[in-house]
C-alpha cells in the first residue's frame, strides 16, 4: 500500500512540474515578453470565416535573457475569441506563458452581384454582417415581369 502511495505522489509531481514548466525555455526561466514577428499566412478573410493561425510566429524571451521563436499552432499559445460575423478590423490577443500581445485581422463584407437575365442591370451591395442587409437594392422592374420579392 505505501508503495503505490509512493508512486502516485511521484506521478503526481512529475506531472505537476512537466505542466509547470510547460511555458518556460530551455534554461527553465519564466516568460518575460512575446512579441509576434511572423503575421500568419492568411489574415484577411471573409465574413463567417474559420480563422487559421497557420503561418504565424511568436518570439518568446525568457527573463534569463534568451529568446526563442514559437509557432502560433503550438498548443502552449492561445488567443482570445475573433468574432467573423461582420466586416472590420478585428484585434486578435495572443497569450503564450503567462503574457500577451496583440495583432490585426480583416474580415471583408461579401459583395453581391445580380443576374438580371439580359433584363436591365443592378448595382452589387455589400453585406458587412451576416443575416443583415442594411439597404436592399431597388426593385427590378422588366415589360411582362411581375417582381415578387427579395428571398435570402
Amino acid at each position: 500500500m505505501m508503495k503505490k502511495l509512493k508512486l502516485l505522489c511521484s506521478a503526481m509531481l512529475a506531472t505537476a512540474l512537466m505542466l509547470g514548466l510547460g511555458a518556460c525555455g530551455e534554461s527553465g526561466a519564466a516568460v518575460q515578453a512575446i512579441e509576434v514577428t511572423t503575421l500568419p499566412t492568411k489574415t484577411e478573410y471573409a465574413i463567417g470565416e474559420e480563422i487559421s493561425f497557420a503561418g504565424g510566429e511568436v518570439t518568446v524571451s525568457y527573463e534569463d535573457g534568451t529568446t526563442e521563436v514559437v509557432s502560433m499552432e503550438n498548443e502552449g499559445v492561445t488567443f482570445s475569441e475573433v468574432n467573423t460575423s461582420s466586416a472590420g478590423r478585428k484585434n486578435v490577443t495572443v497569450n503564450y506563458g503567462g503574457e500577451r500581445t496583440r495583432f490585426d485581422l480583416t474580415v471583408v463584407p461579401f459583395i453581391v452581384s445580380f443576374d438580371m437575365g439580359g433584363q436591365g442591370t443592378m448595382d452589387p451591395i455589400e453585406v458587412e454582417e451576416v443575416g443583415v442587409i442594411d439597404k436592399m437594392p431597388a426593385n427590378p422592374m422588366a415589360e411582362g415581369f411581375t417582381f415578387d420579392g427579395w428571398y435570402y
